[in-house]
């Protein structure tokens, strides 16, 4: 009859068994794929909606909805503030076939169509969604009615 001891030293102690296996498990789950998703640019799509207007790419495979303005905290144009502050929408998104999903977008701070280092992007559905800018931008002496606001987005397939 064979042991473990004449198969393997490391092997024959319990307690370096376990740590073989930690270690072991340690090092083939850590491994990650660096999967990189490249956008396709040429169906890359850029256009403005407002509170519950909807479109549909040019592909036909989704239609975009902008359901809601969630939360504009940001800071007021003509304010001193200590941060900048963050808006949230809401949208939703359907495909044929599928049910609708909604998905959360914010934006922070004063930020603009070419700020492209400050847009938040999502990828869902085989697509990424970019909030580009978020219109009207807040006033101090104004009351923001979330059903005026305008998002500017841009679509592009993955």
């Amino acid at each position: 009859m064979f042991e473990a001891s004449d198969i393997n030293p490391l092997l024959s102690h319990p307690v370096r068994l376990l740590k073989f296996s930690l270690l072991f498990s340690l090092f083939f789950f850590s491994c990650e794929d660096n999967l990189v998703i490249v956008p396709d640019h040429s169906t890359e799509e850029v256009f403005a909606l407002k509170v519950n207007e909807s479109k549909m790419l040019r592909d036909n495979k989704l239609t975009i909805g902008f359901q809601s303005v969630v939360d504009d905290s940001r800071c007021p144009v003509d304010a001193l503030c200590f941060w900048t502050g963050i808006a949230q929408i809401r949208l939703w998104l359907l495909k044929p076939g599928m049910d609708s999903i909604f998905v959360d977008s914010q934006i922070s701070g004063y930020v603009l169509q070419g700020d492209t280092c400050c847009h938040s992007s999502r990828d869902t559905v085989g697509y990424r969604i970019t909030l580009l800018q978020l219109d009207p931008y807040p006033h101090i002496d104004s009351i923001m009615q979330f059903s005026s606001y305008q998002a500017l987005l841009k679509t592009v397939r993955l």
